[in-house]
């Protein structure tokens, strides 16, 4: 089966009907958020609520899949939840930058700081990837992203560690 759907990759007709398709699919989840901008469509929901939003009829099929975790958030969580979402992924990035700027400034060179160092510059490229990746398939449950989340916050609660050990380090040395 995943060979025969990679040599569909050839075939422009059937690659123009998933591109006309998949738009489909955003379209409605747009009208969907705009019936319920507070709390969507609930958790999980797209799928099934579909038919009875979709402008096209059934043209592209029934309870199709979204294929957008952005706009799958937006669809199934309301307006909130979407911002909820994008200021998560937003804090992401802020606790890689604080992590990173805290690691530079209190520890001493070495392989752990390079180390550290290179673990937040994957956990940066893995997370633009995951957001690339999900434009185009729906990734909102997977349990990686809510894996890099943790790891980012456990990163900042450690580096947090190496702010207090320099402000006592410090009061020691001038008290």
């Amino acid at each position: 089966a995943y060979k025969q759907r990679m040599e569909t990759m050839h075939n422009s007709v059937e690659n123009i009907d998933s591109a006309v398709s998949r738009m489909n699919f955003w379209e409605t989840a747009i009208v969907m958020a705009n019936a319920n901008p507070y709390f969507g469509v609930g958790l999980q929901r797209y799928k099934s609520e579909y038919n009875r939003y979709d402008r096209s009829k059934g043209d592209f099929g029934v309870e199709r899949a979204l294929h957008s975790t952005i706009l799958q958030t937006m669809a199934e969580m309301g307006y909130p939840g979407f911002l909820l979402y994008i200021l998560i992924i937003i804090c992401y990035f802020l606790g890689i930058g604080t992590s990173k700027r805290r690691i530079r400034m209190y520890l001493n060179e070495g392989q752990e700081k390079k180390e550290f160092l290179a673990y937040l510059n994957a956990l940066t490229i893995a997370m633009i990837a995951f957001l690339i990746n999900s434009s185009f398939v729906n990734c909102l449950y997977f349990e990686t992203l809510w894996a890099f989340i943790g790891v980012i916050i456990a990163a900042e609660s450690i580096t947090g560690k190496f702010c207090q050990q320099e402000t006592v380090l410090q009061t020691g040395a001038n008290g």
